[in-house]
């Protein structure tokens, strides 16, 4: 089993001036955690623990910025979802 704690956060403007990201708030700044588990893949954000791919898991531990269409972002929209059913 490995594990690794990502800090989720936009991509900084200095980066891609021209990139749409979300706003720098408390909602989109927070701690992730990425678990590979005999092949399997898993993310835990917010409160929420989603299956993964093998992909997704490689891109968000190398790059866990959010910007428009990035593997973090994506993944971030995934969870939002999740945690908007359970109102």
């Amino acid at each position: 089993m490995n594990l690794s704690i990502v800090d989720i956060t936009p991509l900084p403007s200095y980066l891609s001036p021209i990139t749409e990201r979300p706003p720098n708030t408390k909602e989109f700044n927070y701690k992730s955690l990425l678990i590979e588990d005999d092949g399997r893949y898993y993310c835990w954000s917010r409160g929420v623990s989603i299956a993964i791919s093998e992909m997704e898991y490689q891109q968000v531990k190398s790059n866990p910025k959010l910007f428009n269409n990035s593997f973090t972002f994506n993944l971030h929209t995934r969870i939002n979802q999740i945690l908007g059913g359970r109102k």
